[in-house]
C-alpha cells in the first residue's frame, strides 16, 4: 500500500512537472519575440517545408526557437498552409502574428511608397529618401547640382539660373518607387510632376504678366513657408507682391530661417535679421536668389493669382495660428501688441 502511495506521489508529482512545462512551452509559443531590431525581408519559396521556414525565421532572429513556430503550426491546423513571396516582417512580432501574415501572404509590395509633404527644402527630402534606405546623399548632391542631362528636358527650367538648384522644382507628392531606385530617376519622376501639375493655364498667365516660372516658383515657396490657409495664401501673396512693387524689403522670417538652417522661432531676433545673406530679406529688398522650400499647387497658385487689397503687413498668432493683416506699420505694431508679439 506504501509502495502504491508513493508511486501515485511520483506519479502526480511528475504529471504537474509535465502541465507546467507544457504551460511554460504553450506560453512561449504565443508570447515570445525574437531577437530582430529592425524590419527583416524574408523570402520563402514554393517548396518550403515548415521545417525550412522555421529555421529561415529563426536565422533572421524573428522567432527564437524553431519549435515554436512548429508547434503552432500544428496545433492551428496551418502546417503547409504558408505563401511562397516576399515577406517584410517588423521586429517584436509574435508568433501567431507572424503566421497571420505568412498564411495571408502579405509579401511585400514591390515598391516603396515615399510622401514628400509641401514645402520641405531638398535637404529634408534627400533625409525622406535614406529613410526609404535609398541614396539620399547622391539624391542631394544631384538636386543641388543637376546635370545638363536633366535640366535640358524641362522647358520650365530655362529660365533657371545655370548655378541654382533645383529647390523649388522637385514637386511634394506621393511617389512609387522601386527598392532599387537610383537619384536621377527619383528626380526624374519629381520633375515630370511639376512638368505635369504646373498647367498651361498658369503658364499662359505668367506669359501675360511677363514673369519667370524661377521667381513665381521662389516667391511660392515662401508663401508656402509663412502661412498654411489657401484663402491667407492668397493674400500673403497680395503683400508681398506690394512691398516688390514699391522696392520694400519682404521682409520674411521663413527666409531667415532658410539661413538659419531650418531654424524655425516664434519672432527672430536683431541678431537673426542682420545676418549677411541674401537669403536675409529683412536685409536685401527683393525676391532671394532662389525658392527656399518646395512649394505646393495652393502657394503656386497664390504666387500666380494674389489678391488685390491695401495690405502690407501680417503676423502669425502664435496661440492660435490666425493670421492678422494690417495696412498700417502703426496698425501692424498694435497687432503686434494684441497677439503676444
Amino acid at each position: 500500500m506504501l509502495k502504491i502511495k508513493k508511486f501515485v506521489k511520483f506519479f502526480l508529482l511528475g504529471l504537474l512537472i509535465l502541465l507546467a512545462m507544457l504551460f511554460w512551452f504553450s506560453h512561449q509559443v504565443s508570447s515570445s519575440i525574437g531577437k530582430a531590431q529592425q524590419k527583416e525581408t524574408l523570402e520563402i519559396v514554393k517548396g518550403d517545408d515548415t521545417r525550412i521556414i522555421a529555421q529561415k525565421l529563426k536565422e533572421k532572429k524573428i522567432i527564437r526557437q524553431e519549435s515554436y513556430l512548429i508547434y503552432y503550426l500544428w496545433k492551428e491546423d496551418l502546417i503547409g498552409k504558408i505563401m511562397a513571396g516576399t515577406y517584410e516582417i517588423d521586429p517584436g512580432l509574435k508568433i501567431p502574428e507572424i503566421v497571420k501574415i505568412l498564411v495571408a501572404g502579405e509579401t511585400r509590395p514591390d515598391y516603396l511608397k515615399v510622401t514628400f509633404p509641401e514645402g520641405l527644402t531638398i535637404k529634408e527630402m534627400a533625409q525622406i529618401v535614406s529613410e526609404k534606405n535609398l541614396d539620399g546623399e547622391g539624391f542631394l548632391n544631384l538636386a543641388e547640382k543637376p546635370s545638363a542631362d536633366i535640366v535640358d528636358q524641362f522647358d520650365f527650367l530655362s529660365d533657371k539660373p545655370v548655378q541654382a538648384s533645383l529647390e523649388g522644382y522637385l514637386f511634394p507628392d506621393t511617389y512609387f518607387f522601386s527598392f532599387e531606385e537610383e537619384p536621377p530617376s527619383i528626380i526624374l519622376k519629381m520633375l515630370k510632376n511639376f512638368d505635369l501639375k504646373f498647367s498651361e493655364q498658369w503658364r499662359s498667365q505668367l506669359k501675360l504678366e511677363n514673369k519667370t516660372i524661377f521667381e513665381t516658383v521662389t516667391l511660392a515657396s515662401i508663401i508656402e513657408a509663412e502661412v498654411p490657409s489657401a484663402v491667407d495664401r492668397k493674400i500673403v501673396a497680395g503683400i508681398f507682391t506690394n512691398r516688390l512693387e514699391i522696392g520694400m524689403a519682404l521682409q520674411s522670417d521663413a527666409t531667415v530661417a532658410y539661413v538659419l538652417g531650418g531654424e524655425k522661432k516664434v519672432q527672430h531676433n536683431a541678431e537673426d535679421i542682420s545676418i549677411d545673406s541674401l537669403y536675409n530679406t529683412y536685409k536685401f529688398p527683393g525676391l532671394p536668389p532662389g525658392p527656399i522650400g518646395n512649394p505646393g499647387a495652393s502657394s503656386i497658385e497664390a504666387a500666380i493669382w494674389p489678391a488685390k487689397t491695401n495690405y502690407f503687413y501680417f503676423l502669425s498668432n502664435p496661440e492660435t495660428g490666425e493670421t492678422v493683416f494690417s495696412e498700417t506699420f502703426e496698425q501692424h505694431v498694435r497687432n503686434k501688441s494684441l497677439n503676444g508679439l
